[in-house]
């Protein structure tokens, strides 16, 4: 039974482990994204 829940726990943590290398690689993405935007949007303004 105690087993049982220490595997479980183990498992959500490798989850909550790809679910935030998952969140972040999507920030970065739509960070430098937003840079690139801002970049060419300052450009057709001038």
């Amino acid at each position: 039974m105690q087993n049982n829940k220490m595997s479980s726990t183990l498992e959500e943590l490798g989850f909550d482990r790809r679910a935030y290398h998952l969140l972040k690689r999507a920030s970065i993405h739509h960070v430098s994204s937003l840079i690139v935007r801002g970049r060419s949007g300052i450009l057709n303004i001038k």
